[in-house]
Parts: structure tokens; sequence; C-alpha cells
């Protein structure tokens, strides 16, 4: 079964490298054959993973424990609903599913985006095809959920006691929804850049997909902070704790996007900062996977030291690179149109969305202390107290702008 399931992940890998070669021809030379072969690439990139990721629930659920991910996360007398909701619960099938919810809003985008131009679906579907291809790349050779044992045990080692909540049905899926979701707005971004569209309609045009997302992100946070609280009896629902921060930092930013989002739209202001507020939130969604999956960390959240932390800093640095190439070069003509004064109300959101940034700043520091300070030699870390002191001036702020932009 293991191999049935590889074999059908190996081959989506493939069909997403073809289909990454063939938008980027369709993109360089307007050519509607290329793109029509990469969108079926796309198609058959989904399938094939939907069919694999079949494979892997249908093995989790009938106790198939030959394959080691299913004897590390369940046992025989796992409930059947945790069996099943083992698919998030480990290192390999967590990022397997992330790689397949990208799949899946590449579908819904490709079927959505189906009468716009060549070069703009082609530069949004290249996105979203590069970034699931990227986390299938993980999976097959890194982190394989479909690794078989060289024996079949009669058990499995069972699913963490923590993890046997009802939170473990819900709050991952619903903050993978979160994370991933920004990969669409990030697409039309690009799709923009590619098709040197100035008129901020690709921010129009991605509302929905960016409301939905923020709204999956904030009760992903919530329903994770009510599951601590359960759990891990910290006596709140926040304890800064590096992984409940990995998530709070796209948030940040996510939330200040929203709104220069709505200046860029109504007023063509903040043009270039929006095109930042969605790359930093892509980005950040993807640096605390890194936090989570590389060991770089001490948290009860986190998963074990692996070597997957220098693929994702690799990706990161490749793809936020691409992203600010396309920025500068086209920055001349994405410059706002006329000037705004601090005291505009433009000027106000203005300030509003700094002070989202720097609460993600203050908070990035203090999550990603003991990794750099480490680096120099010394290991450093901050609490509770220190998160309180930097937020507590930010939130203020916020709170008394937003009673005073509208």
């Amino acid at each position: 079964m293991g191999s049935i399931g590889f074999l059908l992940q190996l081959a989506g890998l493939f069909a997403g490298v073809g289909g990454v070669i063939c938008y980027i021809i369709s993109i360089n030379k307007n050519s509607e054959s290329y793109g029509k072969t990469a969108n079926s690439l796309l198609l058959v990139q989904a399938g094939l993973i939907s069919a694999a990721t079949l494979v892997l629930i249908y093995a989790l659920a009938t106790g198939y424990f030959k394959m080691e991910y299913v004897a590390q996360y369940t046992d025989r007398a796992l409930p059947m609903i945790y069996k099943i909701s083992a698919w998030w619960a480990g290192q390999a099938g967590s990022l397997f599913f992330w790689g397949w919810l990208v799949s899946v809003f590449a579908v819904i985008e490709l079927y959505r985006i189906r009468n716009y131009s060549l070069k703009y679906k082609s530069s949004v579907l290249l996105t979203m095809i590069i970034t699931s291809t990227f986390f299938y790349l993980l999976t097959t050779f890194v982190v394989n959920p479909f690794k078989e044992l060289n024996f079949f045990p009669n058990d499995g080692m069972g699913m963490n006691p923590l993890l046997q909540n009802p939170g473990m049905i819900y709050h991952p899926p619903t903050l993978y929804l979160g994370f991933v979701g920004f990969t669409v707005p990030l697409g039309h971004a690009v799709a923009s850049f590619l098709t040197s569209d100035r008129t901020g309609f690709w921010v129009k045009d991605t509302r929905k997909w960016s409301l939905i997302t923020w709204i999956f992100l904030t009760v992903g946070i919530v329903l994770g902070g009510q599951w601590a609280y359960v759990e891990l009896g910290w006596g709140g629902y926040w304890a800064w704790d590096p992984v409940e921060n990995a998530s709070l930092l796209p948030w940040f930013t996510a939330t200040a996007f929203l709104h220069s989002a709505v200046m860029l739209e109504r007023k063509h202001k903040l043009r270039i900062w929006t095109y930042a507020l969605i790359l930093v939130t892509f980005e950040l969604c993807i640096f605390g996977t890194f936090l989570t999956r590389s060991g770089v960390i001490d948290s009860v959240h986190s998963f074990g030291k692996s070597s997957l932390g220098s693929f994702f800093l690799w990706f990161i640095i490749i793809t936020t690179g691409a992203f600010l190439y396309f920025l500068f070069k086209n920055k001349d003509e994405i410059k706002d149109e006329g000037e705004f004064t601090i005291s505009s109300k433009e000027g106000l959101f203005f300030v509003t969305n700094w002070l989202f940034v720097g609460l993600m700043a203050v908070v990035f520091f203090g999550t990603t202390l003991p990794i750099f300070s480490q680096l120099a030699g010394s290991k450093l870390s901050v609490g509770i107290p220190y998160y309180n002191k930097v937020s507590i001036p930010f939130f203020m702020a916020i709170l008394v702008l937003s009673g005073i932009c509208p």
C-alpha cells in the first residue's frame, strides 16, 4: 500500500515539475498550447495527490502498521476520528496535507480565472504549482509519509495523549487553510507584475480569498489557544509560546494587508506597501512552518529535529528574491498617484499598518532570539513579561486609531 501511495506522489511531483516548465514557457512565449498543457498537468497533479491522499487515509483508518507513519501515530485502540486526524498529526503527513491543500486551491482558481488573459492566468497558477511542488518534493525525498517498515508490527505506537482532543480535529486544518490561502493573492500579485497591470485589479479580484483566508487563520489561532488552555494548563489561553507566535506573525501582516488593499483599490494609494505586505505574509507562513519543523526552537507544539530547515530557508530566500526583483523592476510604474499626509485617512491607515508591522517585528525578535543568539555562541531567550511589555503599547495605539481612522 505504501508503494502505491509513494508512486502516486512521485508521479504528482513530476507532473508539477512539468507544469512549472510549461507555465514559464507559456508566459514567455504567450503560448496558448503550453498554457493548456500546464493546466492539464496541474489537474493531473491534483488528481494524483488526491489519490495518494486516499491511500494514506485508508492506511490510517484500517491500521496498516507496515507504513511507518501509520505505526507512529495510530494504534488499534485509537478512535476512528483520531485515526483520520493523524493525517496532520505528524511531520510528513502535515506537510503532505499542506501540499494537497495548495493543489486543491490551484484547481479552484484554475476554473475561477479560466476566462482571464493567458499570461495573467498562467502567472497565478505558476506561483501555486511551484508552492505545491515544493511540498511534494519534501514529502517524496525528505519525510515520506508512505515509507514502509521491513516488518509488520502487531500494533502502532498510538497518538500522543495531548493530541487526543477535539482540537486535533479542527485546529490544524483550520490553521492550514489560513496559511495556504495566502498563496492565491501572492500569485495574483506576481501576475500583476508580469502583465504590467497597474490598476490594482489583483487586490479587488482576491478580496474574498484574502478575507476568507484571514478568517480561517483567525479562527485557527483562537481554537489553538482554547486547546492549549484545556490541555496544557498554562492558566490562560496564550503563553507566547514560539509555535503560537509563529501563527500570530502572519496574522499581523495579513491584517495590515487587508487594510492597505482597500486603500490601493479605492484610492490607488499604498501600492508598493500592499505588494510588500502580501509577500511578507506568505513568507511568514512558510517561516512558521520552518520554526515548527526544523527543531531550532523548544516548544511543546514543535516537531522533532529534522533536515527540513534548510529546504524551507532556501525556498524563502529564492521566492523572496524573485518577488523583490519584479517589485524593484516595476517600482516606478506602481508608485502612488499623488501624495498624502499623515493626517489624512490614507495616512492614518498607513500609520495603523506600521503598528501591525511593528507588532510583528517585536514578536518576531522575541521568538527568533534563541536562534540568532545561539549562532553568536550563547543561547538567550525572553519570556511572557517581554511580550506583554512590548505589545501592549502597540495594541493600545491600534485601538485608538481604529476609532479615528474611519
